[in-house]
């Protein structure tokens, strides 16, 4: 039974008019949320500039949760303070560490570069330069990268493009 509910499935997946109707519903939660891609790319760009000394006044103190800035604060994952005794000092006496967690820089900056880099495909027209024998494969390889990597145009070191 689970592999017709599988087959089942999938058939339907494939239907035009089961397509269009989740992509409906998907636009419809989103306007509902108020997601926008202007505003789920600002949120992941956000996070992948973050900048760890943004949490530290001049002096070199962590500053109050409420002290930060929108951008900082919302790149932080967690804040854990734990309170101990103070190492050396009287009884009684306690310090409060805080350890603060940021989302992963790695996984926003890889997520605004496949947005980028999707969007660069897509934009750009290329075409892919003739082959007249197999020594062209390497100028056929720098096209490719160069429309990936700068939009289709060529890349010099000396030019402004």
């Amino acid at each position: 039974m689970a592999g017709s509910a599988e087959v089942t499935g999938s058939r339907l997946l494939r239907n035009a008019k089961v397509q269009a109707a989740i992509s409906a519903a998907q636009q419809q939660q989103t306007e509902k949320l108020g997601i926008t891609v202007e505003g789920v790319l600002r949120a992941i760009a956000r996070l992948a500039s973050s900048d760890v000394r943004k949490l530290f006044d001049e002096a070199g103190n962590l500053r109050s949760i409420h002290d930060l800035s929108d951008e900082i604060a919302a790149a932080v994952a967690s804040v854990e303070v734990v309170v101990r005794p103070r190492p050396g000092g009287k009884r009684g006496e306690f310090e409060h560490v805080h350890k603060v967690r940021f989302w992963d820089k790695n996984v926003a900056l890889t997520n605004l570069a496949r947005y980028v880099l999707d969007r660069r495909a897509r934009l750009t027209p290329f075409k892919l330069p003739p082959l007249g024998s197999v020594a062209d494969t390497p100028k056929a390889m720098a096209a490719i990268v160069a429309a990936v990597l700068f939009g289709g145009h060529s890349y010099s070191p000396n030019s402004a493009s």
